[in-house]
């Protein structure tokens, strides 16, 4: 949906009012440069993972030759390699084929027109300066193949196989929905950019140079984001016949709360920058919460002492604002303060419990 070049240590996971569960990475452009994987890329993947997010890589490379660049395969919860045509969970060591290998028919019309390939387990790999040689050994050998062109590379797959497949599937192995998933990615394989206002020079002549390389009017699109209205997005994607096309758009809000989705972000972790400290009027620290599950167990148990004292304060809805970015759980839980402070509740923890146990469940 977007890209970076080199992902940075202070990478947010909170991203246009959004919390997200998983990242979803493309290999080559966008972690990693030269093959591998650089300094600042790893610490952002290591922090992701112990702020609580599932990672997920997704390249076009075959797979045995992802496992001879990537030293830190291990990172991942899932990987999606041959552009969808095989999925790997580094956890158990589980390899999956999304389709059938090459048949030898069409390598043997490779080798015989002399044309280098690359072979995996699904995917056949070759030169994109080749795309015609290659058009005229799959015709020869009567196999249906889909030719995918990523920069100078072309790949051979089964129809109906790509990244898109490839990532929903992990995403249900991984048991999240699709909502809670931030895709990054830079190439022509990767489906979708989505485009929000920006200013800054660096980023424009970024956007521009890899959009014009995936056949998109780059600099017509660099010079339009300055000017786009905040809440304002640039969806590019490809349409029926293959060509990138971009159109603006506002998102819609949610006209109903959707609860079963919302019910999944309990339990995600925020990390220890961003989690809720409880305090004793006289400052020191009693119990913390990375999660709204945590902070629900910590009422239940903790000082009424300290939970008035924050209460007082306005603590409980300013970490809902800030950290979760739920306006309406804020305005709830300032409600519920605010009710405390007039002394029309007679128990403040449950008050408290009650509308995160209504919007979030537990």
């Amino acid at each position: 949906m977007t890209r970076v070049s080199a992902l940075a240590p202070g990478l947010l996971f909170f991203y246009l009012g959004v919390i997200f569960r998983a990242l979803a990475c493309d290999y080559d452009g966008t972690l990693a440069t030269a093959d591998r994987i650089g300094p600042a890329a790893l610490e952002a993947l290591t922090r992701a993972r112990e702020a609580g997010l599932k990672l997920i890589l997704v390249t076009g490379r075959a797979f045995f030759e992802l496992t001879r660049v990537c030293e830190r395969l291990d990172l991942f919860d899932a990987v999606v390699a041959e552009n969808g045509g095989v999925i790997y969970h580094p956890g158990s060591g589980a390899i999956y084929a999304q389709g059938p290998p090459p048949p030898m028919r069409l390598l043997a019309e490779l080798d015989g027109r002399g044309i280098w390939y690359q072979l995996g387990h699904v995917v056949v790999g070759a030169a994109r300066r080749d795309e015609d040689a290659v058009q005229d050994a799959l015709d020869a050998a009567g196999v249906s193949r889909e030719l995918i062109v990523n920069r100078s590379a072309l790949m051979l797959l089964p129809a109906g196989i790509s990244k898109g497949t490839g990532a929903r599937q992990v995403i249900r192995d991984l048991g999240l929905s699709f909502h809670d998933v931030l895709a990054l990615g830079d190439a022509e394989n990767d489906d979708i950019f989505m485009l929000a206002r920006t200013t800054d020079p660096r980023e424009l002549a970024f956007l521009g140079e890899r959009l014009s390389a995936a056949g998109v009017d780059g600099a017509a699109v660099a010079a339009a984001l300055p000017g786009l209205p905040n809440g304002e997005f640039v969806l590019i994607q490809s349409g029926p016949d293959g060509r990138p096309s971009a159109l603006s758009f506002v998102p819609t809000p949610r006209e109903t709360v959707h609860v079963r989705h919302l019910a999944k972000y309990a339990d995600a972790r925020v990390g220890a920058g961003r989690r809720f400290v409880f305090r004793h009027p006289d400052g020191h620290e009693v119990a913390s919460a990375e999660s709204l599950t945590e902070f629900l167990r910590v009422v239940e148990r903790v000082d009424p002492g300290v939970l008035d004292w924050h209460a007082r304060r306005g603590d409980f809805s300013r970490w809902a604002r800030g950290v979760f970015s739920d306006a309406e759980l804020g305005r709830q839980l300032r409600k519920t303060e605010n009710r405390w402070a007039r002394g029309e509740l007679a128990e403040l923890a449950q008050s408290l419990a009650r509308p995160i146990q209504a919007r979030y469940g537990g």
